[in-house]
């Protein structure tokens, strides 16, 4: 809780006008406490609910709290028959996301088929065809757009997790605690 020193104030001199007998008692942190902690939850229970709404979307957009995502830029290579991927396992520990569920979005976009050079996706990703880097710089957004980024809040720290009770994702971002299937 914060720290408001005018209710402080208030609450001293209030509570020593109305019961001066307190002002011996007041001098007990613990009553002070409890009574600054009752003047503020007067306080919160007082103001307009306009008051608290404009006080919630000053702590959420406080530039303290921005911070942005950079990306890796795709490491991309085109081959007569194939295309490959070498830096994909730097933009999925970026974003935060299952390889697995990155790679059946890029095939069903693309698709074509999409897998692994090797198991640990440390050599990248082989996109079977060729295909161009424009084409694939646009799904990259769009994974980010449906899949990373919070439709609520605009914030990149999230998580996904499948639900096989429903069969699809579901999305929790962890700034505003939303969460929602995807």
């Amino acid at each position: 809780m914060k720290n408001y020193p005018e209710l402080d104030n208030i609450a001293k001199s209030n509570i020593i006008k109305n019961y001066p007998e307190l002002d011996n008692i007041a001098k007990s942190n613990i009553i002070k406490k409890l009574i600054k902690t009752i003047y503020l939850n007067i306080y919160y229970i007082l103001m307009s609910f306009e008051e608290r709404l404009d006080q919630l979307y000053q702590e959420l957009h406080s530039e303290n709290n921005v911070e942005r995502l950079v990306l890796p830029n795709p490491n991309i290579e085109s081959t007569t028959t194939n295309t490959y991927w070498t830096n994909v396992k730097d933009f999925l520990k970026k974003v935060n996301r299952p390889p697995k569920h990155f790679i059946e979005f890029l095939a069903d976009q693309l698709g074509t088929e999409v897998s692994q050079k090797s198991s640990s996706l440390s050599q990248g990703l082989i996109l079977i065809g060729k295909q161009k880097r424009q084409k694939i710089l646009p799904l990259i957004e769009k994974y980010m757009k449906d899949y990373v980024v919070c439709k609520y809040c605009n914030c990149y720290k999230s998580k996904l997790k499948k639900d096989d009770t429903i069969r699809k994702y579901i999305f929790t971002c962890s700034n505003c605690k939303s969460s929602y299937s995807v």
